[in-house]
């Protein structure tokens, strides 16, 4: 998706440069500047050297349309079964190649998909469960809430984990730089002079 708009901003921004071509040219190279902060805040987060990951975006796309695509086999548990091998397989080839140019994003990232293929492996054991017909009761009882509980709270841990990271990005956006502090202290000082 995020391709999607970056291709977006970047034909919007070439047909408004052909239109206005008899203006005058942006200073100091701002045309340059402009689709550089945009070309990084789409896809800047990948790695460039060693042949690069630029088609990672491709990869997550087809690894939704892959996951949809077992919604197409009748039988859950065989459904599951796929759904479960293909999370694996995610998980792995991400592990694998590590895309992005920050390690916290790659860990997220493998995080992310640990938890998905917990939650297809829990979804897996339930289906069994129903699919044998056996009836939730006594000890069966026990299992299947605790499933749930393990499943709801890994979701819960996803969430609470992005919350969080957000919320640190934001003080890291608000708190001031060493070099914005340096200066600061410059301006004080020389104010005293």
């Amino acid at each position: 998706m995020s391709a999607l708009i970056y291709w977006g901003i970047i034909t919007f921004a070439k047909r408004k440069e052909l239109t206005c071509q008899s203006k005058v040219e942006p200073a100091d190279g701002w045309d340059k500047k402009c689709k550089e902060a945009i070309h990084n805040a789409f896809g800047g987060g990948y790695r460039h050297s060693e042949g690069g990951t630029q088609y990672w975006e491709c990869v997550l796309m087809a690894r939704r349309f892959i996951l949809c695509a077992t919604t197409l086999i009748p039988n859950p548990v065989i459904q599951l079964c796929a759904s479960l091998a293909l999370c694996l397989t995610f998980l792995l080839h991400h592990a694998h190649v590590k895309p992005f140019v920050f390690s916290l994003s790659n860990k997220t990232e493998t995080l992310s998909l640990t938890l998905l293929v917990g939650v297809a492996a829990i979804n897996l054991c339930k289906s069994i469960y129903i699919h044998l017909g056996v009836s939730p009761e006594g000890s069966h009882v026990e299992v299947m809430l605790n499933l749930g509980l393990l499943e709801n709270m890994s979701v819960f841990f996803v969430l609470v984990y992005i919350l969080l990271g957000e919320f640190v990005l934001m003080l890291r956006q608000c708190s001031p730089s060493q070099e914005q502090k340096a200066e600061e202290q410059e301006s004080v000082t020389s104010n005293f002079t």
